[in-house]
């Protein structure tokens, strides 16, 4: 945020908002102080100005009655604390209700490359990407919020750009109710249509999606317990039903490579480890890229492991 609108909430303290509240205020103080020459200017980088950030859709008379609620309150609530910390009249609550509407439609959740998120921003460009369930490219963010998006195949000329705006382990049916909640639509993917052939389809996809879901929490808790043996075995149950869940090239499915590699390289499978790891690589290389650093950090690990299998693997795990 910048230094004026930190200055402005600082005011207010304790009752400062949340991130949501602080990229609204901030996009608000922007439209406030828009002039004829600045619309004239963003007409040459629309992707980085106000006028692209507006030019976005709201559909605030389309969203559920209890959100359009939640989302008077919260701009009637900042439009007084904006009042409260600055002499300039306060924007209207109505406009900052659009712009809330419009913030839940096409803000972007920023992660770093092991998917934790750290923030949230709005690029009205990569806005303009559509959902798809099994999508042609993915967003990736630099420690500076700069987004790329990387095509995960070869795509052709004039062929649409989508990208994931839900979990793609998750089941049809549970995709489908995220989408219309959040997003206010249904979505006809391929993969969308070819679950909901059969009711047995359903039902399976339903289940590999929460044995998948058991199965990584089980995990990540052995691992917060140190039990090496036990996150291991996990581990490659996870991968079996992540392989299942999400698409080929997916980075929450590389990451879970990735994990079951160091896993089965900490209990001294280094076998099953080099195998882990080349199959983490192949994804993450497509997905972060060769330069990531996270890349590197594997093919580095894979390297070691590789050396490990041709000069005698060291002790293994019971």
């Amino acid at each position: 945020m910048h230094k004026p609108e930190c200055l402005m909430l600082r005011k207010v303290k304790p009752r400062v908002p949340g991130p949501t509240m602080r990229l609204l205020a901030r996009l608000l103080r922007q439209v406030g102080g828009r002039h004829e020459a600045d619309a004239e200017a963003e007409d040459h980088a629309w992707a980085r100005g106000i006028g692209g950030v507006l030019s976005l859709v709201h559909l605030l008379p389309q969203q559920p009655s209890e959100r359009r609620l939640a989302f008077d309150g919260q701009a009637t609530m900042l439009c007084a604390l904006l009042a409260e910390a600055s002499d300039e009249p306060p924007p209207p609550p109505s406009l900052a209700a659009e712009m809330l509407s419009r913030l839940s439609l096409n803000c972007h959740t920023l992660c770093d490359d092991e998917l934790h998120d750290y923030g949230i921003g709005i690029y009205p460009l990569a806005a303009l990407a559509n959902h798809h369930c099994d999508p042609s490219a993915v967003q990736m963010f630099d420690k500076h919020g700069v987004v790329t998006f990387r095509a995960l195949r070869n795509l052709r000329a004039g062929e649409s750009i989508t990208i994931a705006y839900v979990e793609l382990a998750e089941s049809t049916v549970s995709r489908q109710s995220a989408l219309r909640l959040a997003y206010l639509f249904h979505c006809a993917c391929e993969r969308c249509t070819l679950s909901a052939v059969s009711a047995a389809a359903a039902r399976e996809e339903q289940d590999v999606s929460e044995a998948f879901r058991q199965s990584r929490d089980a995990e990540l808790d052995a691992i917060d317990r140190q039990a090496w043996t036990e996150a291991r075995e996990l581990s490659c149950r996870s991968c079996t039903l992540a392989s299942r869940c999400y698409p080929r090239h997916s980075p929450a499915l590389g990451l879970q490579f990735l994990r079951t590699g160091k896993l089965h390289a900490h209990c001294g499978h280094a076998l099953d480890a080099m195998e882990a790891l080349q199959g983490a690589l192949s994804i993450l290389e497509v997905t972060h890229g060769p330069a990531s650093d996270l890349v590197q950090s594997a093919a580095a690990m894979l390297q070691d492991v590789r050396l490990e299998v041709a000069y005698g693997s060291g002790p293994q795990c019971p």
